[in-house]
Parts: C-alpha cells; structure tokens; sequence
C-alpha cells in the first residue's frame, strides 16, 4: 500500500463510534431541515451546521488514525453488517469533502427564492453529503458499494433540482449511466467474494492471481464502476449536460468530492486489492499490466477533455470538461502509482495533491461563475464580456483559481502537476516504452491546452465586450446608455 508506511502497520488500530457518526450527522441534518422546512434560513442553517460538525468530527479523528487505523462495526446492518476503517487516506479524503462540502452550503443563500425547493436543496446536499463520506470511511468493498450507490441516487435529485427538460434529460442519463456502474461495482464485488472469499478492502494479488483472466475482468468491471463516477473517457459521457443545467452549487461539490469519490474507488483497487504483499513478488506483472492501462486512459481523458474544453462557448460546459481533463492527471497518476509498483511513492503524492487542489479551485470557479449567473442570467460567450466591473473582487479571485489550474509557478497546481509528470517519466525511465515517451509529450502539450482554454474563459467573460452589447443589472442592452457598453469602432 502506496500510503501506509510499514511503521504504520505495526500500530495498533482503535475502536471508535466517530466514523458511524460522521455519516450519520449529515443524514440526521435533512432530517432535521425536512422538520422545518417551512423556515428556508433555518434550514439553511441546520444544513450549514450539520456539513460543519462532520468536518469537525473528522477533524477529531486525525490524532486517532495517527496511532493507527480506526475500526467500527455495524454488525447487524441489513444482516450483512456495515464496517468502517478509517486510515490516513481516507481520512484526508473525508476531511477536504467535510470542508469544501460545507462552503458550497454556506453559499448556497442564492436558492432562498428562486422558485425552486430549497428545503429539497440541503436535504439532499445532506443526504449525499453523508453518502460520499461513507465511500471513504468504509473497511470492505460491499459498504463502499452501499454508500457510493446512495451519493449517486441521492445526487440524482441535485442534478435535475430545476426540473427543467434539459435538466431532466441530463438526469435520466446521469441515473442511467450510475446505475450501470453500480451493476459493474457489484458484480466486480460478487467476483471477487466468490474468487477469494472476502471483499475487505486489502491486498489480495496473492488469491487472485491464479485465476487467470478472471483477475482481469474484476479489475475491469471495478474501473467502469468507479471510472463512470471518475469521468475517465470514454464513460464521461454524463457529465458535460448534467453540469450545464444543474446548480452551479451542485457543479462545485460534484467536481470538487463526488468524482473524487471516484478516483478514491480506484485507488484502493489499483493501489491496494492488485498490490503484492511482497516488494519482490512477481506477481507486480500483473499490477504494472492494468497501471500501464490506466495511465494510457488518464492520458486520453486529459487530453480530450482539454480539447473539447477549448471548443465550447458556454462557461459551465468548459468547466465541465475542464474536470474531466484534470481527473485524467489523477487517472494517469493512479495508473503511474500501479505501474512502477513499490517506487510510485511520487506518482502517488502527486495524484493525492491534485486531488486537494482540483478540489478546492474547481469548487471555487463553480462558485464564481455561479455568482455571475445570477446577475446575467446566461453563461453563453457571445453574450458575456467586461464584467471585472461589476465582478472585481470575483474576477481576481477567477485569475488565481485559473493561475492555479493551469500549472503556473507558485500556485498550488504547479506543485502537483510538476509531481505528476516527474511520475510518467519515471515510468518511461521504468521500462523504457516508446509508447510512454508519447504519453509524456501529450501531458506536456495537454497543460499547454489548460493555459489556453482558462485564458479564454477568464478574458471571454470578465474583458472583452462585443461591440454594440453591454451588461447592466441582470441583462444585456443595446450599446451607448451606460459606462459598462463599449461603442463599436
């Protein structure tokens, strides 16, 4: 296991209630919100204060997992029983959710009036609150398959929350596509149950090896469970219309947590189910042969993503498959981390720092162009332009989340992008594949792509002004009444 130090290993694990009730402080929350439901500030306050006490909670359990992983068990569950694990991992994962979670809810006062459900709103922000946290807190692959099926019904509600018939249409295939991965998750389950008798989530190459092409297909059936979530290419598919015409809130938790939920499925598959027990083992064959995959989809979905985003003239749709192309470094990572084994310790710290920082500055655009929405009311390019004079505060703030994303010097993405490609040279250095010196190259061209696509979004919406067209208050006017008009030449 890439993040569990062998010192780490010999500490002894603690019991405790604190997993269970992190999962369950979100789900009491709607409960509570369905209560008053006919007081919108108050639910927005008990939603705010419920997403704020799991963070804490987690928060609680950083000096426990320090002294090793902490356990619980819900025997009595449905009469399979629901167990927890909680390690170092999962716990950063819970934490960065708990928090952005909680912020995205704390600015969700644009849904008091808009003539929509808002009560509808924070319950299920709630409910998939509790959902995702599950998926990182849980110790087999049946519990994880519990809770990350329940994110995604859960979110479903959150998808089509303006009933609109695009938005509705973008649900159906957002529902359809998740319940297919779920099938995928649980036969990948049942395989592996039946193959080795557990589905806990540990190293188990040595029990899966002999079983010839086996092994594959439940490596395979796991990547379309988890990789529809993670929005790999080709199973992206769902995502580009489900933001467009879901809440820009829901887009911020979406990209920042639900698809890392994903990427955390994956991790544990790629990372610790295919991971030899033995740093000599040769049995890694194995796990390099579905890494070197992985990384060559994670180069793909990069890339495509990219491009695409290059192409489109609506602001969430560019974020969109902006997402999309920065779970391809993360998928590129994961599959770095697998392919060179015992020295993916880079790989493996590079995906898990741009997984927090993805995280917290794609939560943010979301946001901000969430705020520019309400005052224009249209997000397309051909209607937009000079808005740093409304927006100031939210255009610099745009600059530096948009610094970030694209790899610039002293910005956190920098950081884990410059982590990231030290990972695929190392695996070209590894073993010396051509085809890996081309990944390298694409990833190199692919950053290139982020620049330009984030520069064009940041100067389509806060700069240029199309000559004859102005914004002022919440719609475009005819040129020449006000000082944000920019007369044609």
């Amino acid at each position: 296991m890439y993040f569990t130090a062998p010192a780490a290993q010999a500490m002894e694990s603690s019991y405790s209630v604190l997993p269970l009730l992190i999962v369950l402080v979100p789900m009491a929350g709607a409960l509570a919100c369905g209560l008053v439901r006919h007081r919108e500030h108050l639910c927005h306050l008990v939603a705010s204060a419920a997403a704020f006490v799991a963070f804490i909670m987690s928060a609680i359990l950083f000096p426990l997992v320090k002294k090793g992983d902490v356990l619980f068990a819900f025997e009595k569950f449905i009469g399979l029983g629901l167990f927890f694990r909680v390690d170092f991992i999962g716990l950063v994962f819970a934490l960065f959710v708990s928090f952005i979670w909680f912020l995205v809810i704390l600015n969700s006062t644009s849904f008091k009036g808009q003539g929509h459900s808002s009560t509808r709103y924070f319950i299920f922000m709630l409910l998939t609150l509790g959902g995702c946290l599950g998926v990182f807190l849980t110790a087999d692959f049946f519990s994880l398959f519990l809770f990350f099926e329940a994110m995604t019904l859960f979110s479903y509600v959150l998808v089509v929350h303006e009933q609109s018939e695009e938005a509705l249409s973008a649900g159906r295939k957002y529902l359809f596509l998740g319940i297919f991965g779920g099938l995928c998750l649980l036969s990948a389950i049942l395989l592996l149950f039946s193959q080795t008798g557990t589905v806990k989530i540990v190293s188990s190459m040595e029990a899966l090896a002999g079983l010839g092409g086996v092994n594959y297909l439940i490596a395979i059936l796991f990547f379309i469970g988890f990789g529809i979530k993670a929005a790999a290419v080709p199973l992206h598919v769902w995502m580009p219309r489900a933001y467009e015409f879901a809440p820009s809130a829901v887009n911020a938790i979406s990209s920042a947590a639900m698809l890392k939920a994903g990427a955390y499925g994956l991790i544990r598959v790629y990372a610790v189910l295919f991971t030899p027990h033995d740093v000599h083992s040769g049995l890694w064959g194995i796990t390099e042969n579905l890494g070197y995959a992985v990384i060559w989809i994670g180069i793909v979905t990069m890339a495509t993503g990219a491009a695409l985003a290059l192409s489109q003239t609506h602001a969430k749709r560019v974020l969109a498959y902006s997402s999309i192309s920065q779970m391809g470094y993360i998928l590129m990572g994961i599959g770095a981390a697998a392919y060179l084994g015992h020295h993916g310790a880079v790989s493996f710290a590079g995906l898990t720092y741009h997984i927090i920082n993805h995280a917290f500055f794609k939560a943010a655009m979301f946001l901000m162009i969430g705020a520019i929405y309400l005052r224009t009311k249209d997000l397309n390019y051909d209607r937009l332009g000079g808005l740093w004079r409304s927006f100031p505060v939210t255009a610099v703030a745009f600059l530096i989340a948009g610094a970030a994303i694209s790899g610039f010097p002293a910005f956190n993405g920098y950081a884990s992008k410059t982590l990231l490609h030290h990972a695929i040279v190392e695996a070209l250095e590894h073993r010396h594949i051509t085809s890996l010196w081309f990944a390298e190259k694409i990833f190199v061209v692919t950053s290139g792509l982020t620049f330009c696509y984030i520069l064009r979004l940041f100067t389509t919406i806060y700069q240029q002004v199309e000559p004859g067209r102005c914004f002022t208050g919440n719609r475009p006017r005819a040129a020449g009444g006000g000082a944000h008009c920019q007369q044609p030449a």
